[in-house]
């Protein structure tokens, strides 16, 4: 495979007339810190070996890529076997091989026919570009992309298989530090003037998230985006309702209950040497629902010689307090109640 990569790169390397390509870099989807690197070609082009640099985030792969460039040659020099339109079109900085990690890679891929022969790529990447590449970019943040030709596989301008002058050449605005934004994020569904709020985020880093929110059920259910309505404060552990027509319909009964028997008594280790301590509510799962979803009062609870928990008889007040209280019910013959209010996240 090895004498087959170093055959194509040959191939590519074949010059025909001068001509004029153009590269440029793009946001068409600035919502999940990905980029896009396109072109426009006077000449078909076969090929390219493009330097990527991201300054402010790594390169974790690439999304898409235009079919018509199906000679992935670094990915094939690193997996023997595969073939034409296989693999990815990114390669390391400075070495053979595809591109691992990092904040550098070479966009290294060229257009071969079913035959192995040189073909010719499309004079524009239009409408999805070259190649689309997803970074690590944190939300809210930005990072900086610049484009250099790759001198390892290919000349200045970063076209192989033809003479052709890019702008790869010189420093040209379109490719030299253009500014990519982060993921827009989601707003947080619990309110951040709640008086609740510090203690929500402080629950999603114990249970081991990692994008600064905590824990979705005590938001309840999102009734229409960025629209949420909690009965998390009465004991609804599981933000959804069950019953039946006959038997009416409630927020607050045994799937709830069952979360919070599952959850009951297990003890925070954040305790004195010699105090009861245990593995901690972030251990505690019920069927997907995290045990944090009991701590209905959203406290902890207990004393240095019993022993803290985050889910205990304050909790089960507040569930028992609600037990039974039926909804509406949408038929008029079936048992109906007046319903536990979807308040929980309203703001004092």
């Amino acid at each position: 495979m090895k004498k087959i990569v170093l055959m194509v790169a040959v191939m590519m390397m074949a010059a025909p007339a001068m001509a004029d390509m153009v590269f440029a870099i793009s946001q068409p989807n600035p919502t999940d810190g990905t980029f896009t690197i396109s072109y426009s070609s006077d000449v078909a082009p076969r090929g390219v070996a493009i330097r990527v640099e991201v300054t402010g985030a790594n390169i974790t792969g690439s999304n898409t890529q235009l079919a018509a460039f199906n000679a992935n040659i670094d990915y094939l020099y690193d997996n023997p076997g595969q073939g034409l339109g296989d693999g990815h079109g990114l390669a390391k900085d400075g070495l053979p091989g595809e591109f691992v990690s990092g904040n550098i890679a070479i966009v290294s891929c060229g257009v071969l026919d079913t035959g192995g022969g040189q073909g010719a790529g499309p004079l524009t990447s239009d409408p999805d570009g070259l190649i689309t590449i997803q970074t690590d970019l944190a939300p809210g943040g930005a990072a900086t992309v610049t484009l250099t030709a790759d001198g390892l596989r290919g000349p200045p301008s970063g076209v192989v298989g033809s003479v052709i002058a890019s702008n790869l050449d010189d420093a040209d605005p379109a490719i030299t530090d253009v500014t990519i934004d982060g993921p827009i994020e989601d707003p947080p569904c619990f309110p951040a003037a709640h008086p609740d709020y510090d203690q929500w985020v402080a629950m999603g880093v114990l249970i081991g998230r990692i994008d600064g929110k905590g824990p979705e059920c005590w938001c309840g259910e999102e009734v229409s985006p960025d629209v949420w309505i909690s009965r998390h404060c009465y004991g609804d552990a599981d933000a959804s309702i069950q019953g039946y027509t006959f038997t009416g319909y409630e927020y607050v009964g045994t799937n709830d209950l069952a979360v919070l028997a599952n959850a009951w008594g297990t003890l925070e280790p954040d305790n004195v040497t010699w105090g009861p301590v245990g593995d901690g509510i972030a251990t505690i799962d019920s069927g997907g629902i995290p045990g944090i979803c009991a701590d209905f009062d959203h406290a902890k609870q207990g004393y240095t010689f019993t022993g803290y928990e985050y889910v205990g008889t304050n909790d089960l007040a507040l569930l028992a307090n609600s037990w039974g209280t039926l909804e509406p019910n949408p038929v008029t013959w079936g048992p109906t109640g007046p319903g536990i209010p979807g308040d929980c996240l309203d703001v004092p």
